[in-house]
């Protein structure tokens, strides 16, 4: 006779309908430790995109690279990496480029025009168009290889603790 395993919707573990000790909840701690490396494996990732990003942005006060950065966001599936650039959620040091110049407050609300080419009056294309999708592209055999290779190395390690 086939052994069942089965898990029901409160964690208990019976085999061929026979209760046992262990829980889904057992395997808890290793299910938050992994989360925790995935999360600081996706922030990697995303930092190698925005360093390349930042690289297909021509220089011109450097507002717009200033303002480019990683956020993580917990979503219901686990977390998301965000590349952001410029918002008014993240001023930097004013310059000519920024919302109200020199003396402004330092606001990035351009970085959109810039990736697709186009000024914000609509006129004319500007240098660094697609530059954060030219990244993704760009980076995407390296990141693959970085998830790959620290996933593989966060579960040795866990696999480890565990024995």
């Amino acid at each position: 006779m086939a052994a069942n395993l089965n898990v029901n919707t409160s964690g208990v573990v019976g085999a061929n309908g026979a209760a046992v000790q262990g829980t889904v909840s057992d395997y808890r701690g290793m299910v938050n430790i992994v989360q925790e490396k995935i999360d600081a494996i996706l922030k990697e990732a995303a930092e190698i995109v925005l360093k390349e990003a930042k690289l297909n942005i021509h220089n011109d006060t450097g507002a717009l690279e200033e303002s480019g950065r990683v956020v993580l966001e917990k979503i219901s599936k686990g977390t998301r990496a965000e590349i952001l650039f410029g918002g008014e959620e993240f001023p930097v040091t004013p310059t000519r480029n920024t919302r109200g110049g020199v003396n402004g407050d330092g606001v990035v609300d351009y970085a959109f025009f810039v990736h697709e080419g186009i000024s914000p009056s609509g006129r004319g294309a500007s240098s660094g168009v697609k530059f954060l999708e030219r990244a993704v592209i760009t980076t995407k055999s390296q990141v693959k290889d970085l998830i790959a290779n620290k996933l593989k190395s966060a579960i040795k390690s866990q696999n480890k603790r565990r024995k």
